[in-house]
């Protein structure tokens, strides 16, 4: 088996992951917030201490991180939460469908977006459209810091300049940014980052946050019991309980804490995993019949499609012929694959993580060499 979906979940884990769940349900942890018993007091540390780690990975000092099941619910939550009424967005064609969608149901409240659009092929930001877009009631840019399609990473420092200069909320998504390239929020400009755990944090699946500027004022998408203030019509007004009802995923989070310090204390994996993305890239690029997408800034993904064959056919090949396990078609991310020109037949995404070998690089663009060869 060569698995090459890890854009969509990791799922081969550090060992220390392993164990951190493993030992989190043997511990005897009670819930946090909801006692003063020692069992609630461990369960208690071991969130904060989660949260430190998330805040130490993001440079987030001046934030709080307030947790989630991934990141389309901390997309959600932020995007809901902090858009006024008949506000105008500016996002981007990189957009998976967790921004997408959010905002065309919030059509309902007057809010509006327009999309800066991408190059054909290489998929690049037409980054001068940004003042072409702006209005007068603008409040807020929403970007993806890398494609899920073709892992190319945006001009981040653009944005902020941009967001800084209008006087803008800037909502990002990181969920394939997060564990591959620094994210530094350390100059206070972004106002809401969310991330998800089961990628390249090597967390479990079902736990993700979202690191919110702390003069923030957001409202809750989902609201509850905060074991505080049982009183109170309203949910809670300081950051994060405001937007964290409910019992929290203590085991995932002590597994997405172990997983970001795995990450953190393991960098040079991270550089041997670009390389090795670079590498396939241009072993694909020399191929015939091989057409890649994507403007070569990626550190772990690379999509292709073979001469006019339907992007699900080949990867249904490459999974029976060879073992080799990708995703193909459309990637949550439409407005991507209209700009790609790939709306029709979608692409086949390689996604590397830290675990992938050389070998098994080797082996999967034999598999596609041998398919392309076959295409003619």
């Amino acid at each position: 088996m060569i698995y090459l979906d890890n854009a969509a979940t990791t799922i081969t884990k550090p060992i220390e992951v392993i164990d951190a769940i493993s030992q989190s349900l043997t511990d005897h942890l009670g819930n946090p917030s909801r006692g003063t018993y020692l069992a609630a007091q461990e369960a208690f540390k071991k969130v904060e201490d989660a949260r430190a780690a998330v805040k130490n990975l993001f440079n987030a000092e001046h934030y709080e991180c307030a947790y989630s099941m991934n990141a389309t619910e901390s997309l959600n939550m932020a995007i809901k939460g902090l858009l006024p009424a008949n506000a105008h967005v500016i996002t981007t064609s990189w957009e998976h469908n967790a921004v997408l969608r959010p905002l065309y149901q919030l059509a309902d409240k007057g809010v509006r977006f327009d999309v800066i659009p991408s190059q054909p092929v290489t998929g690049t930001l037409c980054y001068d459209a940004l003042e072409q877009l702006l209005q007068s009631d603008t409040k807020a840019v929403i970007c993806n810091v890398v494609s899920n399609v073709t892992g190319n990473v945006i001009d981040l420092n653009r944005i902020k300049a941009f967001c800084q200069a209008h006087d803008l909320m800037l909502i990002i998504d990181c969920s394939q940014a997060a564990g591959v390239i620094p994210i530094d929020l350390s100059d206070d400009i972004v106002t809401a980052a969310c991330f998800t755990g089961h990628k390249s944090l090597f967390g479990p699946m079902g736990v993700g946050g979202m690191c919110i500027r702390r003069d923030v004022v957001i409202d809750p998408l989902i609201t509850g019991g905060d074991g505080i203030q049982s009183f109170n019509h309203d949910a809670p007004k300081d950051l994060p309980e405001r937007i964290e009802a409910g019992t929290l995923n203590v085991p995932n989070i002590i597994g997405l804490a172990a997983g970001i310090r795995y990450v953190m204390e393991h960098p040079e994996q991270s550089e041997r995993e670009y390389r090795l993305t670079h590498w396939l890239r241009s072993k694909l690029l020399a191929m015939k019949n091989v057409e890649v997408y994507g403007d070569g800034t990626s550190h772990s993904i690379v999509s292709f499609n073979i001469k006019d064959t339907d992007s699900a056919i080949t990867a249904m090949l490459l999974d029976e012929n060879e073992g080799i396990m990708t995703r193909s078609g459309y990637h949550c991310a439409p407005l991507m694959h209209e700009a790609l020109g790939t709306a029709k037949r979608g692409t086949v995404r390689l996604a590397l993580s830290m675990m992938t070998t050389e070998e098994e690089i080797m082996k999967t663009c034999q598999a596609i060499q041998n398919l392309a060869a076959e295409a003619e």
